[in-house]
């Protein structure tokens, strides 16, 4: 899993594409590019500003999505 919390505002997230590029499920904020670099098959786009709130949530979905889809 990748979790990739970036409260700046990351031009291009040289990690994102490194997870992508090994079929990790990754969890990312909304900061910048990072959300144009992925869609909703392969990532879990989260509020930067309610990250410490819902980061728990992104975590139970990407592990119940991993299960259902054999990610």
């Amino acid at each position: 899993y990748g979790i990739i919390p970036s409260m700046w505002e990351e031009p291009f997230a040289l990690t994102v594409i490194e997870h992508l590029a090994s079929g990790h499920p990754i969890i990312i904020t909304n900061s910048g590019a990072m959300p144009e670099l992925v869609s909703k098959d392969v990532a879990i786009t989260i509020d930067k500003l309610y990250f410490e709130k819902i980061i728990n949530k992104a975590i139970i979905k990407s592990k119940l999505n991993s299960v259902i889809y054999g990610s």
